[in-house]
């Protein structure tokens, strides 16, 4: 079914995605229990505090509806050219271990749908773990089995360097449910949350590239702030200038 599960990614990618071979990513979802069933949480680190679901199993940041931005810093995997990745979200089931209400389970987060609001129908989604210089997929959209497109955490697991991988360029809506490979615990009701795949140039995160972004970016060099990093060195230099220019010129 897969050619290969890993996508080769250069250290300038790496740097890009925000340390993703050793760091967490932007928020977490874990694993709970109520009433026999699994439960996806969200929020419950102090830092989270924000992020909420509502009734819909929408995740929503400070009230807002959630958008998660990845870029297109990735080489080419099973035949698609280019991917656009980013860690926006660690999926774990360890918060809550310790109450003893995951006993019993081997618990997974399946990615039922892969929804576009803004961008390509068929497009694919992969859920992977940073390995060296290399993605390693654990979880594919077009999975043929619920195990194949599922992303496993165990019970008490809590893996790093987590990334989301999308194969086309645009705004989705990406559903998990979590499941109990052991049978112990039913479904969870189902988690949306909403991510922009675009390119690094696309400095304000609306999913175009356009001079909005190059005065944002302009603006944000000359503050001396960090966001202006774009090569992830730790400095706002002249390289992060030319480098941006670079990108922004050619379309990306």
């Amino acid at each position: 079914m897969k050619i290969s599960s890993s996508i080769a990614l250069s250290v300038s990618t790496l740097a890009a995605l925000g340390g993703i071979a050793s760091g967490h990513g932007g928020h977490h979802m874990t694993i709970d229990t109520a009433g026999g069933k699994a439960v996806i949480r969200v929020g419950f680190y102090a830092t989270e505090s924000d992020v909420t679901v509502d009734e819909t199993g929408r995740v929503f940041d400070d009230a807002e509806l959630a958008l998660a931005r990845v870029v297109d810093r990735t080489g080419a995997f099973n035949s698609v050219a280019e991917w656009y990745a980013g860690d926006p979200w660690t999926l774990t089931s360890d918060f809550y271990f310790a109450t003893g209400r995951l006993d019993g389970g081997d618990f997974n987060f399946e990615i039922v749908s892969v929804t576009p609001v803004q961008g390509s129908a068929g497009t694919l989604v992969y859920w992977a773990v940073a390995n060296g210089t290399a993605l390693n997929a654990r979880a594919y959209s077009d999975g043929f089995t619920r195990a194949s497109r599922s992303f496993n955490v165990g019970a008490g697991g809590h893996e790093h360097g987590q990334v989301l991988a999308i194969s086309n360029p645009g705004i989705y809506d990406i559903t998990l449910v979590a499941w109990d490979a052991n049978g112990v615990f039913a479904d969870s009701d189902p988690v949306t949350f909403r991510v922009v795949a675009t390119c690094p140039t696309d400095f304000d995160g609306d999913g175009f590239v356009n001079g909005d972004d190059f005065d944002a970016f302009v603006a944000a060099f000359e503050a001396g702030d960090l966001e202006a990093d774009f090569d992830e060195d730790g400095f706002v230099t002249g390289d992060d200038f030319d480098a941006f220019v670079a990108d922004f010129e050619a379309g990306c």
